[in-house]
């Protein structure tokens, strides 16, 4: 009886475990998710980091008949708060155009230091630095925190991967 029970009980564990194995998802599936191909040529988005610290950063760009933006968007996967700093809208607001490197590099900055911040601090340091920023909180997970940070989804609804090229 003893020896049936350690069967049942591996049993469940490798169904378990291919169960979560199957939900993994790796970050390079996220330039080939629905939502990103779907702003090809137009668009783009990409560049996924990991910073630590349930933090996800990457850069988006869209472009039509010369109108554009280019933003990157850092996002704290467990609490689902997300800055969208804006570094060009094509003349759209009054600030010089900022290339997103130059953003990704104070962001990071911001992010490493010994000082810590809350997103509501970060978000108003950035904009004492002339960037246009946004502070939203997402309901959903999002492609790279379900790679990086999956454990951290909590109550947000889940990201499901829709593939968008066919093969």
């Amino acid at each position: 009886m003893a020896q049936l029970g350690k069967k049942v009980g591996a049993a469940i564990f490798v169904i378990v475990a291919s169960t979560s194995f199957s939900h993994a998802l790796s970050i390079e599936k996220c330039s080939e998710a629905e939502e990103v191909v779907f702003m090809i040529p137009h668009g783009f988005e990409g560049d996924y980091e990991n910073l630590g610290h349930s933090l996800a950063l990457y850069r988006t760009e869209f472009s039509y008949e010369d109108k554009g933006s280019q933003s990157v968007i850092l996002t704290q996967c467990r609490s689902g708060e997300t800055l969208t700093i804006w570094g060009d809208r094509n003349g759209r607001f009054s600030h010089d155009y900022v290339s997103s490197k130059a953003v990704t590099t104070l962001v990071k900055q911001y992010v490493s230091s010994s000082q810590s911040y809350s997103f509501p601090s970060l978000n108003a340091e950035l904009k004492t630095n002339g960037l246009e920023v946004e502070l939203t909180t997402a309901g959903e997970e999002i492609c790279p925190c379900k790679a990086f940070y999956p454990q951290d989804r909590l109550k947000k609804t889940p990201y499901v991967f829709k593939p968008g090229y066919s093969e």
